[in-house]
């Protein structure tokens, strides 16, 4: 089926013949032109799509998204419905610098379901978005065939390759050697030093990116990623994922670059996002309830914005881990304006390595500012922590609000350059507030309203200025 093109106006006066006097019967501008995207849009309807909760819709969905993205791009529009477009498998995105695909939809009444049990199709996203997976289970991504650059230091736009074969357009992975561990074997290569982007150009053997390098790289690998998106978006949608399914989030996979998340809420399911590789995306306006995570981008992970995100927990199901996490060497993240709030909901004893969220094993420089956390049986409330191999260094906490009643701990540093400032850490019960561990030097906590004193186990740290907070409500004191 050939998928509608949205006319110009010009177009449409040429084609009516009309003037001045058809101004009233114009057609409306369509985003697709107000934004300058892909010329064709598609109703997931006209491909068979019936959203009454019984028939199956997954094919149509794909041959909706295959049909925009081999038309050079546009629109998939998913209409309201009464019921819900029922998915039993994952919807695997289309989309790329020459062919962008939005999948839009009308809101609340926008509602994709997977209905896929465990036993049907152990891993069934709503959205896959990409291979990048981690792991050795079956659903891994395919090993890349990486290969040695020559020196390169940061901010420099281009790479020079000793072997490969690239192309304008091509999605890359670039990484050091050095790699990143935390425990077990992968099929997926973790470097403690990671960037994706696209080649722009190719010119007597060097590369042309489109972002300049992020950080040194002396001794470096590259390769072609094939089973990545970008410059597509997913957008005003509401989508439900099986919570038998324990393992894995609405949206997974991984390899997006310039991808936009935006207005979706996810009513039901295991996690929101747990998926590894996101660079210069955007998350905005997500609001999920969920059994186990709600957002986590760990691996390959950089340069993204999550914002406005509203996190919650299904009660009577006692699975949730943690709920606002970059991990595993995801760097310059930034996290703002997120609300997470699992008070009285969440079983006992949850938390007690990793707590409501934070930045955790090896990640740099990474920003959260003005989040809500609150819970009131978790051990822990937000974390900085050092794990594996390759210590956290630089992130910041500024201007949370963080509260873990009962909890061991409130806030916890460990690594390097941390700063945890003007933020309230709330934890009355709890037997510290914030904790700068003995495995942490040169961070600052400072500024901070406290219930307790800052406690300061590690070395040439800063404390200072921190307002110790009665529990009865009275006004805070240095």
């Amino acid at each position: 089926m050939t998928a509608r093109r949205e006319i110009s106006r010009q177009e449409f006066l040429k084609i009516t013949g009309g003037g001045a006097a058809m101004g009233a019967t114009l057609l409306p501008v369509t985003a697709s032109c107000q934004s300058g995207g892909g010329r064709e849009t598609a109703l997931i309807t006209d491909f068979g799509a019936r959203g009454n909760g019984r028939h199956d819709d997954t094919e149509a969905i794909l041959k909706a998204i295959d049909e925009i993205y081999d038309a050079g791009g546009g629109i998939v529009k998913v209409p309201a419905t009464d019921a819900f477009y029922k998915t039993t498998c994952a919807i695997d995105l289309r989309s790329d610098v020459h062919h962008p695909v939005r999948i839009v939809g009308e809101g609340g009444k926008s509602f994709i379901k997977n209905t896929a049990t465990r036993t049907e199709h152990e891993f069934a996203p709503v959205f896959r978005a990409g291979l990048l997976v981690a792991g050795t289970s079956p659903h891994s991504g395919p090993g890349q065939d990486f290969h040695p650059i020559a020196p390169a230091e940061k901010g420099s736009e281009g790479i020079k390759p000793k072997s490969g074969r690239y192309r304008p357009g091509d999605m890359l992975l670039i990484g050091s050697r050095e790699r990143y561990h935390h425990g077990g074997a992968s099929e997926v290569w973790h470097p403690a030093f990671p960037q994706i982007t696209l080649v722009e150009g190719v010119d007597d053997g060097e590369i042309k990116l489109a972002d300049p390098l992020l950080d040194d790289h002396p001794d470096s690998l590259v390769a072609v990623f094939k089973y990545g998106v970008s410059h597509g978006s997913v957008e005003n949608l509401r989508f439900e994922h099986q919570v038998e399914h324990k393992r894995f989030a609405a949206v997974a996979g991984g390899g997006c670059y310039r991808m936009k998340f935006m207005d979706l809420s996810m009513t039901r399911g295991v996690s929101v996002f747990s998926a590894n590789g996101y660079a210069r995306c955007l998350l905005d306006r997500i609001n999920g309830t969920v059994v186990r995570k709600g957002i986590e981008l760990a691996q390959w992970s950089h340069s993204t914005t999550v914002r406005n995100v509203t996190l919650r927990v299904l009660g009577g199901v006692p699975q949730t881990e943690m709920m606002l996490f970059a991990a595993e060497a995801a760097h310059r993240m930034v996290y703002e304006e997120c609300d997470v709030d699992v008070r009285g909901k969440a079983p006992d004893g949850l938390g007690a390595i990793f707590g409501i969220g934070g930045f955790l094993g090896g990640t740099r420089h990474n920003v959260m500012r003005r989040c809500s956390l609150r819970a009131d049986k978790y051990d822990r409330g937000l974390s900085l922590v050092h794990v594996g191999d390759k210590p956290s260094v630089g992130n910041r906490i500024v201007d949370c609000e963080v509260i873990a009643h009962g909890a061991k701990q409130v806030i916890g540093v460990a690594g390097t350059k941390h700063v945890v400032t003007h933020n309230r850490a709330d934890g009355r019960g709890a037997e510290h507030s914030i904790v700068l561990g003995g495995n942490s030097s040169g961070c600052g906590a400072t500024h901070n309203v406290v219930p307790h004193a800052v406690k300061d186990f590690g070395e040439n740290n800063t404390v200072e200025g921190n307002a110790i907070e009665d529990g009865a409500g009275a006004g805070p004191r240095v």
